[in-house]
């Protein structure tokens, strides 16, 4: 997936990437944990994420790009006349 490309969820939300993929560390609340208690570099889980808006709401997510697996490419670099959902 790339920037642009309008997506949908199983659900049948559409989405929009908004930028590249980018690695992140995503945390629990037992990896908040751990970093309180002085073992943050054991905490959490690096992982490559892609930021989605959803244009019907405006709101705004970054999803683990292996959960995209379950989602469909609706079209490549959706245009404003394709985001009327």
């Amino acid at each position: 997936m790339k920037k642009g490309d309008m997506i949908r969820s199983p659900r049948g939300d559409v989405a929009i990437v908004t930028d590249s993929p980018y690695t992140k560390r995503f945390m629990e609340e037992e990896d908040y944990e751990m970093e309180s208690h002085g073992m943050g570099e054991y905490a959490g889980i690096y992982a490559l994420a892609v930021p989605i808006m959803y244009p019907k709401t405006g709101m705004r997510r970054i999803v683990k790009h292996r959960d995209l697996n379950l989602w469909e490419r609706i079209a490549a670099h959706a245009t404003d006349e394709e985001v009327v959902v």
